[in-house]
């Protein structure tokens, strides 16, 4: 709120320790203005950060820590500032966590008030950090709620035929682009929608590009030995060692027996492998118990890659359009990982399509995250761009599972105040 005591408090803020090599301002506030920048250490998200070191310089005063000696953004851009961290609240909160009309707070500034994801929610010392102070500047980074499709980022769904349209959140729901595909593979063939499809993937294709450089060592692995043997010691004494599977009996299969996977069609030959060892023992989903081999792939050469996890939502941020893309290119991202039983392979037939439209436009592979272990996997479309390196096989004893939990709020029966939600694809 904009008001006389405001302006007071303000005044009495406690000013930094000056500092003769910083930077001076390309512009100054008026005086009494409320702060329109955010410093690199208040913006915590790593897409916040980037965009302040991008479009900041030291001397404009963060409207959070009040401090002028940090690398702060410029308030000509405070329209871009605001439309990013409206991207980040829609990414990590569902809009009933903030809609007041649906149990939420009272205002979506709020959220930034406490232990979150996007800003910096403690006091700096020696400068004042809280609700009364910083209230000013969060506030203005929501003023407008419902900005045009193409020029802003909302905030509420808002009603239609008088049933509310609540938004989930970007970073746990799936696209309604990539839903709609689902939708139509569902009843139309492939090559009948990759026209269309293909026209979306062009739109992402500035943010998923990377590049695996040569000689670079991967990882993959397979349940079960190639052969135990027994060697003795010469005494009463003897131990089973075991032989990995190597070569071809742990490389791309042959495109007869090439059954569809995450990416690949039935009869098409793709490598599949990890970045680790830990990553690729726990994709083959083995049971205590077990015996895996695990082989050393090295990259023949530089290749091209799609590597939808990379996308900055900072590159998409500037208006609901634009986020729409980048939360497509996130749900692939994430549906490329997602285990999935043999019985429902016909789920993948998203995921293939997207291979199929990448491949055509020249790559050689795609990394995506692994669900299952520490790291990520790649996807290679050509087998041979990488050799078994036969010499560095070996095996490991699978000796128990761990899974790692996360407690969220449940309930037996709900009560009045519990308004259900519809469902999740």
């Amino acid at each position: 709120m904009h008001d006389k005591s405001k302006s007071q408090n303000a005044s009495k803020r406690k000013k930094p320790p000056s500092n003769k090599s910083a930077a001076p301002r390309k512009t100054a506030p008026l005086p009494g203005a409320e702060p329109s920048s955010i410093c690199v250490e208040c913006a915590k998200h790593p897409s916040l950060k980037k965009f302040v070191r991008k479009h900041g310089s030291i001397g404009y005063e963060c409207g959070i820590c009040h401090r002028r000696d940090l690398i702060a953004s410029a308030p000509a851009k405070h329209e871009a500032l605001s439309s990013l961290v409206r991207a980040l609240v829609r990414f990590h909160y569902d809009e009933w966590s903030y809609n007041p009309h649906w149990g939420g707070e009272d205002r979506p500034e709020l959220l930034l008030y406490d232990e979150n994801p996007i800003v910096e929610h403690k006091a700096m010392p020696g400068f004042p950090r809280d609700a009364e102070e910083s209230e000013g500047f969060l506030m203005s980074l929501f003023e407008q709620a419902w900005p045009e499709a193409n020029k802003g980022i909302a905030i509420y769904g808002g009603h239609f035929k008088e049933m509310p349209i609540l938004l989930d959140a970007i970073g746990t729901s799936s696209s309604p682009s990539y839903d709609k595909l689902v939708s139509r593979l569902a009843k139309e063939n492939y090559y009948e929608v990759e026209a269309e499809f293909a026209k979306l993937l062009a739109k992402l294709e500035h943010g998923i590009n990377a590049a695996l450089p040569a000689d670079t060592i991967l990882f993959r692995a397979r349940i079960g030995i190639g052969k135990r043997f027994m060697r003795s010691d010469g005494g009463w004494t003897a131990d089973t060692i075991y032989q990995p599977y190597i070569g071809a009996d742990i490389g791309a299969p042959p495109p007869p027996k090439a059954t569809p996977g995450r990416l690949n069609r039935g009869g098409v030959s793709f490598l599949y492998l990890s970045t680790d060892e830990a990553t690729a023992t726990a994709e083959v989903r083995p049971h205590p118990g077990h015996h895996v081999s695990i082989a050393s792939f090295r990259c023949l050469r530089e290749i091209r890659m799609a590597d939808f996890g990379a996308i900055d939502i900072g590159d998409f941020s500037s208006s609901d359009v634009a986020l729409e893309i980048f939360h497509l290119g996130y749900t692939i991202s994430r549906e490329i990982g997602l285990p999935i039983a043999p019985e429902d392979r016909h789920k993948y037939t998203v995921t293939q399509l997207v291979a199929d439209l990448i491949r055509r436009r020249g790559y050689d592979g795609i990394r995506f995250p692994s669900s299952a272990g520490p790291g990520a996997n790649i996807c290679v479309f050509q087998p041979g761009l990488f050799a078994n390196e036969s010499a560095s096989g070996k095996v490991v004893y699978v000796k128990g599972l761990k899974y790692k939990t996360d407690k969220v709020e449940s309930l037996i029966e709900p009560t009045e105040d519990d308004v259900a939600l519809p469902d999740r694809t």
